[in-house]
């Protein structure tokens, strides 16, 4: 057996053939149980990663099966929506034409009034033209 001396990295290593190949075999057998172990941890994460996936797909049908409720409740009340919608512009238009003819009545009113001369003669004869006369 020949024994020889190195340093490698601040460690001295005192190796001979065989004490090369345990230690390669070492290395081998720390490489394999490494990569083991990052497999369990890569396992354990994609489980986690599919229950949640599970967890969110289940969630997302209860959602869809939801809104196929909501969906025709929704376009019911659009539609009266849009119903009510036009009844009230329909109403607000013939507010405003009846708004309209209320304002001319009022401007037909007040030219009448200023137009008018209230006189004595002019109260008798309008008292003698709409009043009944009494026999």
């Amino acid at each position: 057996k020949q024994w020889y001396q190195r340093r490698v990295r601040g460690h001295t290593l005192l190796n001979s053939h065989l004490d090369t190949e345990r230690e390669i075999q070492q290395a081998v057998s720390d490489a394999r149980q490494g990569n083991l172990n990052g497999i369990d941890h890569v396992q354990s994460q994609l489980k986690i990663a599919k229950d949640a996936i599970a967890e969110l797909t289940e969630e997302l049908n209860g959602i869809i099966e939801h809104d196929a409720v909501l969906n025709p409740q929704r376009e019911k009340i659009s539609f009266t929506h849009e119903d009510i919608v036009s009844d009230l512009n329909f109403l607000l238009n013939d507010k405003a034409k009846v708004q309209i003819e209320l304002n001319d009545t009022w401007e037909e009113v007040r030219s009448c009034k200023k137009n008018t001369i209230f006189s004595p003669a002019n109260i008798l004869l309008a008292r003698s033209h709409f009043l009944p006369r009494v026999i």
